[in-house]
């Protein structure tokens, strides 16, 4: 029945009998037979046939948190008893990719924990990393803070800032500096719409009385780097990610409200039930000193 209740709430958190079985790699007539077979086991219904989106009964309901803290609990279980045998534990991670660079660039990286877990690194959004808590395919991320308080059963603790820099090619700095005394950026850079930073860089950019013409959207920095290192516009990103430009004079930082940089929130988000290894207290440990160097560093340039 664990396996069952499992693929039960995958399946919730999925939304669909397609992308659930998809994403477990099992074929949709076979998912489907697992979740009869569970209501029968059960002896009730768990979802409300024919309703689209897909909808859970009360019994539904209850089943799916059961199942949630029934993975957790197995997890907590995993990693105890790895550290009673004195055996690695796996451990599964998830940063977004600047702050995965300067994990990997500017600390040991995941050297000093080697010895006591085997370890995973997932790299991507912030959209998309806390999807993948809430489905539990990784144990905690690190993510750009969200607008609004973490989801249900998820909680965040905040590791500290990342500094991002509004640039612009050399050779773009006059048309770049007309165009902020304008109030309106042209020719910007921007990250997708739908990310959790768009927002926030639209916040502060509001705040000093900018807005923003966009003529690129990425959900990549390294692809908004390469526009700006061609003269296609300017572009707020990584202070890591444009560090050596700016120091070699390929880029220009352009000050906004008397500042050289934004300060973008960093949390790590875990289930609030997970019991995170000391391991993950290590890499928490190594990303806020780097946030905080980074952050000194990039203010007094």
């Amino acid at each position: 029945m664990e396996d069952r209740l499992r693929k039960f709430a995958r399946l919730v958190d999925s939304g669909s009998f397609t992308k659930a079985a998809a994403d477990m790699y099992i074929s949709q007539p076979a998912l489907s037979a697992a979740i009869s077979k569970l209501e029968r086991e059960l002896k009730t219904l768990l979802l409300v046939r024919s309703a689209r989106p897909l909808k859970l009964t009360e019994a539904g309901k209850l089943a799916y948190d059961t199942a949630k803290e029934l993975g957790v609990s197995t997890t907590n279980l995993t990693h105890k008893l790895a550290v009673l045998a004195s055996q690695p534990i796996t451990l599964s991670m998830g940063m977004v990719d600047s702050l995965a660079d300067a994990f990997l660039r500017c600390g040991p990286g995941f050297t000093d924990i080697e010895q006591q877990a085997s370890v995973s690194l997932t790299v991507d959004n912030s959209r998309y990393l806390v999807r993948a808590v809430q489905q539990d395919e990784v144990d905690v991320a690190f993510i750009v803070s969200q607008a609004t308080n973490p989801p249900e059963r998820l909680t965040s603790t905040i590791l500290g800032s990342e500094p991002l820099c509004l640039v612009c090619h050399k050779t773009a700095y006059a048309t770049a500096m007309r165009s902020m005394e304008s109030g309106i950026l042209a020719n910007f850079i921007s990250y997708d719409q739908a990310s959790t930073t768009y927002h926030y860089v639209q916040h502060k950019l509001l705040q000093c009385g900018l807005i923003t013409k966009s003529s690129f959207y990425s959900t990549s920095p390294e692809v908004m780097l390469q526009l700006v290192l061609a003269g296609k516009g300017m572009a707020v990103l990584p202070y890591l990610t444009v560090r050596e430009h700016v120091r070699e004079g390929t880029l220009v930082v352009l000050e906004i409200g008397n500042q050289f940089c934004m300060e973008r929130p960093i949390v790590a988000l875990k289930r609030f039930d997970k019991q995170l290894p000391d391991p993950v207290i290590s890499v928490e440990s190594q990303l806020k000193t780097i946030l905080a160097a980074l952050m000194s560093e990039a203010m007094s340039q």
